[in-house]
């Protein structure tokens, strides 16, 4: 089996893909290779490169020197089975090896940031061995991400948004969310509570602002006070934060007092119109969508066909709703002239038919209930 520096991987899967490696963003090979684990060889399914500063770790083992290249903020495994950021390592530290405990004689970061590489195992314990014996840590653990961290993580293109569904958070909550996301295009959907909490509302004016930084802010006693920070010690902060979170969801590490947003947004919700902020509405584009009254009924015959209802079935079944629903899915009659939208103002005025009723309808219908028109028209 052939064996290959990490940086020489990433050029010849460069190569061959004609892919062309971006910073902090997570790649997917079609290339399969494995990596060596103390479980055996397992499969590569993501490749990111980094900047960062350059480190070397040199060790002993019964008199022989084992030597490391890694990055600063790169973890390996300790003898204890933790695993520790390289910054914080030191001389006399011992490192996990798979030929023994090493005893650490030099750690040595270098003064210039440089090109590092990284990789996500196709393996729970998120864990690559490399030539030297030494055990590393995914920086990148996608799967960890998605069980223990983010929810459910939308596949993107290489993993470049998120979505939630039915969302019920807390301000605070949100706060991490956005800055876990804070590169992403984020997707709700039906997440209400977002709209109808003051500190939420105002965090979306910001992420939704098109102008300057969009910086958002939580302080309290739940966050670390970055406001004396340079910009790098806070971007580093925020990365060491959110490697932290991948490793333990738990961590008792707080978040950045305050980060700058650079995703987007996009928020799909049932509320009506008069529910959202103007100000968020006049930083997003809006669109109130409402549905024509024929769309929704040429919509509902499509999907019981889809079900396996017969034409017959599906006429008698809409024209049960409205007398002339068949017209709807013809185009004639006042279905094809006039188009009546279903706005929320129509719908408090009047019963509109959905799925909801077709359903109903159909039951009573398989049923053979008697009066089956008058018990049409009270119950759907």
């Amino acid at each position: 089996m052939n064996q290959y520096q990490m940086g020489d991987i990433f050029k010849k899967i460069s190569e061959k893909e004609n892919h062309v490696f971006k910073d902090d963003v997570a790649y997917s090979p079609n290339t399969k290779f494995q990596i060596e684990t103390e479980d055996g060889y397992k499969d590569v399914i993501t490749m990111i490169t980094k900047t960062d500063y350059p480190a070397i770790i040199k060790g002993t083992l019964n008199n022989k020197e084992y030597k490391t290249n890694v990055s600063k903020k790169h973890r390996i495994k300790l003898e204890n089975g933790r695993f520790e950021f390289v910054y914080n390592l030191k001389k006399g530290d011992e490192l996990y090896n798979i030929n023994g405990s090493i005893i650490i004689d030099s750690v040595e970061i270098l003064p210039e940031k440089e090109t590092v590489y990284d990789i996500t195992v196709d393996d729970d314990k998120h864990e690559y061995t490399d030539a030297e014996g030494f055990v590393h840590h995914n920086t990148f653990g996608i799967k960890k991400v998605l069980t223990e961290m983010l929810g459910e993580y939308g596949e993107g293109p290489r993993g470049k948004w998120a979505f939630y569904e039915g969302l019920n958070t807390s301000g605070f909550g949100l706060f991490k969310l956005l800055l876990l996301n804070k590169k992403k295009l984020i997707v709700f959907d039906d997440s209400d509570s977002i709209w109808k909490d003051k500190d939420m509302i105002n965090m979306m004016k910001i992420v939704t602002s098109d102008s300057g930084d969009r910086t958002i802010s939580w302080t309290s006693g739940a966050t670390a006070n970055v406001a004396l920070m340079s910009k790098s010690q806070r971007e580093d902060y925020e990365m060491d934060y959110v490697q932290e979170i991948m490793d333990d969801p738990n961590t008792k590490m707080k978040p950045p007092s305050s980060f700058n947003f650079e995703g987007q947004m996009i928020n799909i919700s049932n509320l009506p119109a008069n529910k959202f902020d103007n100000a968020i509405k006049s930083r997003a584009i809006f669109i109130n969508v409402y549905l024509a009254q024929r769309d929704v009924l040429r919509r509902m015959a499509t999907i019981k066909r889809l079900q396996g209802a017969s034409d017959a079935k599906i006429e008698k079944l809409l024209t049960m709703l409205d007398p002339e629903a068949m017209d709807a899915l013809k185009g004639i009659g006042k279905y094809g002239g006039e188009v009546k939208y279903v706005t929320p103002e129509i719908a408090r005025k009047n019963k509109i038919m959905n799925m909801r009723s077709l359903d109903i309808a159909e039951s009573l219908l398989d049923a053979g209930v008697k009066n089956l028109e008058h018990m049409v028209s009270m119950y759907a």
